[in-house]
């Protein structure tokens, strides 16, 4: 009974002990995509159907980690992928992964579940491709990379999910005097319509140096005057047609952000979360 009392009054002792008698896999270990491509790589017998959790997995996957699985088959008979970002992928999480062939014979365990990953595969492509997948996946914050450099943020989307949206110029412009604008979005089949009413002005003011060069990036900063949010006297409407989400894994580590493009430029999911704009 002492070691009891003692458990109780430590609660961090108390956590220990729970994950140790929970064992492997039972305590602190969620399956995830990283889990489900290394049973494909390493186990040839690996059976999907047989795993409630890869099954239930493969469903909430998105594209670009769906192929990453399916061609995690591959990748354990030293296929040669004609993608660098597949093959950095294997190449950083398998050590044995030593690209040699484009030419392989699969198993036939390799092609049932080859077969299964496909069929889930084609219905997140249609979901991803419908007019319901393009308008979940728009909405987040976006940005013109795959990553923030330098520590400030640069120009950013944000789509919320009431069908309204922010243009912000980023942070570092201080002498620019249209800080954001805003309006709604709608996407009608694969076009995106953009129709901007409102503008974030600098009114009044002048140019003079900046006082502050750790939070501007230009040389001169606006002063004297005051931030005002307008109504424009014409809604500015702007279409985008193919909209599309691709996903890639850019840096090799199973993160596939979404990306599209835009502007003649893309952009990159960098939150899903909107509740700060």
């Amino acid at each position: 009974m002492r070691w009891m009392k003692l458990l109780l009054r430590n609660p961090v002792l108390l956590v220990v002990m729970v994950f140790m008698l929970s064992g492997p896999g039972q305590a602190g270990d969620e399956y995830g995509l990283s889990q489900l491509v290394k049973q494909l790589y390493t186990q040839p017998d690996f059976n999907l159907q047989h795993s409630a959790a890869a099954m239930s997995l493969l469903k909430r996957l998105n594209s670009g980690e769906i192929k990453l699985v399916r061609n995690a088959i591959l990748a354990r008979h030293q296929y040669r992928f004609k993608s660098h970002l597949l093959e950095q992928y294997f190449t950083n999480h398998f050590k044995d992964y030593k690209p040699n062939t484009q030419q392989v014979t699969l198993t036939a365990q390799d092609e049932e579940n080859v077969s299964v990953i496909k069929t889930v595969e084609q219905d997140i492509h249609n979901y991803e491709n419908s007019e319901a997948g393009l308008r979940a996946q728009m909405v987040g914050v976006w940005i013109p990379g795959p990553a923030i450099g330098g520590g400030a943020m640069p120009q950013n989307y944000t789509f919320k999910g009431d069908g309204t949206f922010i243009f912000d110029i980023g942070e570092g412009g201080c002498d620019i005097r249209i800080a954001t604008s805003s309006g709604t979005w709608i996407i009608n089949k694969n076009v995106l319509t953009l129709t901007t009413t409102h503008e974030k002005r600098y009114i009044g003011g002048k140019l003079k140096p900046v006082t502050d060069p750790v939070g501007c990036l230009s040389d001169n900063e606006l002063a004297g005057g005051k931030w005002q949010t307008v109504q424009l006297k014409a809604a500015d409407v702007k279409r985008y047609t193919k909209l599309r989400f691709v996903y890639e894994d850019y840096f090799g580590e199973g993160d596939f952000k979404p990306r599209f493009k835009m502007d003649k430029g893309e952009w990159w999911l960098y939150s899903k979360s909107t509740t700060n704009n």
